[in-house]
């Protein structure tokens, strides 16, 4: 058992669960019963720290005082966490039929809930803009995501030319927009598609806009937007397979 917060053990695991430095390091930190099941499925879990009865099977586990707990998750309160290791989500093995891209979605909370919706409606891979600096193993990314991101391949890449790329590829692309767009019941389906939606001020910049097969807006009443991990979550079961 674990029982001295100032030991070097200690200091260690903590430093997994500090968010300063979680792109920093190989090892990442989550907590709470639900989403260290998801990270242990996702077999992405290295050890499993507990208080008291283990609830989760796993080979490695140690006992921690609640003491140690709280000093390592910063005052959470939880009776148990996991250590992670890095690792990227491959891509799937077969054909991709719908394929997702954030063109700087900048904050932790939308993307953690739009990995959740891209998930929950059969979202085969995410691109998200190579000069995003984002971690997406940070814990709010992974609490809004209800654990959902251990599942999802996240590619950064440049957008206008994976657009221009997956179009020869035979899918059809649709970019978020509120000007110029058509209503999006007016959209047709196709077998492969590919969604863009975009940061949460500006939208979807006019640079992947122009390599997209068409511009297409949520028809609302009273209002003109939504947040942009709703608007996602309308177009994706809009377009679900």
């Amino acid at each position: 058992m674990l029982r001295s917060v100032g030991s070097a053990r200690v200091k260690k695991l903590n430093r997994c669960f500090m968010q300063q430095n979680v792109g920093k390091q190989d090892s990442f930190g989550v907590m709470q019963e639900s989403f260290v099941r998801q990270a242990v499925n996702a077999g992405i879990v290295t050890e499993i720290l507990y208080v008291s009865d283990c609830p989760i099977p796993f080979e490695k586990k140690t006992q921690v005082t609640p003491e140690v707990m709280e000093f390592i998750t910063f005052g959470k309160e939880t009776s148990i966490a996991a250590i992670c290791r890095r690792t990227k989500v491959p891509l799937p093995s077969g054909d991709m039929h719908r394929i997702l891209m954030l063109d700087h979605v900048i904050f932790p909370t939308n993307i953690g809930r739009i990995f959740y919706v891209a998930y929950s409606f059969g979202i085969d891979a995410i691109y998200v803009s190579e000069e995003d600096d984002m971690d997406y193993y940070k814990w709010k990314i992974t609490e809004s995501s209800h654990g959902t991101s251990f599942y999802l391949p996240v590619i950064p890449t440049s957008l206008p030319e994976k657009v221009r790329e997956l179009r020869e590829q035979g899918f059809y692309c649709v970019g978020t927009s509120l000007h110029d767009a058509v209503p999006l019941s007016e959209v047709p389906s196709a077998d492969k598609m590919v969604f863009v939606v975009g940061n949460e001020r500006d939208g979807v910049s006019e640079e992947v806009l122009r390599e997209t097969d068409v511009r297409c807006r949520i028809e609302m009443e009273n209002y003109d937007s939504l947040n942009v991990s709703i608007a996602t979550g309308i177009v994706l079961y809009h377009f679900r397979r």
